[in-house]
């Protein structure tokens, strides 16, 4: 019978140790059963939209950087601003309308003074697509609200802060079959 030493003892124990701990963290990294009753979106390609109307929640630097660039692309039409502060809104409506040169973007609706006021923009305006920029806190469920009343979200970083969060964007994204993309200004081109 071969020696066992207080070498091999902790060599045999410290591995033994360690295939337990992964075990329970491998298991603890498995996604959920998948409870989706929507398509899987890889592959997805959305129907042409030939004039995207276009609805932003949250304009200080980052959304606001985001509407002038959409607002400068041909066959787009700024339709809603929803903001915490009326100046933030007043301003980003007035540049757009700027942008627009009296033949777009002229008609944007106004939503500021409180915090879930962009709700109701979803719900009265109807976007075909939305950019948030807000605090994290609220980026997964305003990307969960706005695939839900029709729209494609683009959303700020980070698109959410929970596991499960996550999991509830992707089987929204897939049952509603709307596109849902994070935005990284270093991917997708500086403004």
């Amino acid at each position: 019978m071969k020696k066992f030493d207080r070498r091999s003892f902790l060599k045999t124990s410290s591995l033994s140790a360690a295939a337990i701990a992964s075990t329970s963290l491998l298991a603890s990294c498995t996604p959920p059963k998948r409870t989706s009753k929507g398509t899987y979106m890889g592959g997805f390609a959305a129907p042409k939209i030939p004039n995207l109307r276009a609805a932003f929640i949250g304009v200080g630097a980052r959304g606001g950087d985001h509407l002038r660039v959409v607002a400068s692309m041909e066959n787009t039409e700024v339709v809603a601003i929803s903001d915490l502060y009326e100046d933030h809104v007043e301003r980003w409506s007035q540049i757009a309308s700027d942008i627009g040169k009296g033949e777009r973007h002229q008609n944007v609706a106004s939503y500021f003074g409180g915090e879930d006021l962009w709700k109701k923009m979803l719900e009265e305006v109807k976007p075909d697509v939305v950019f948030i920029a807000t605090n994290w806190e609220n980026h997964a469920n305003m990307v969960i609200q706005a695939m839900k009343s029709g729209a494609h979200a683009f959303v700020e970083v980070p698109i959410a802060t929970t596991l499960e969060a996550m999991w509830e964007i992707i089987h929204t994204s897939e049952e509603t079959q709307k596109h849902c993309m994070m935005m990284e200004n270093v991917n997708y081109g500086r403004t």
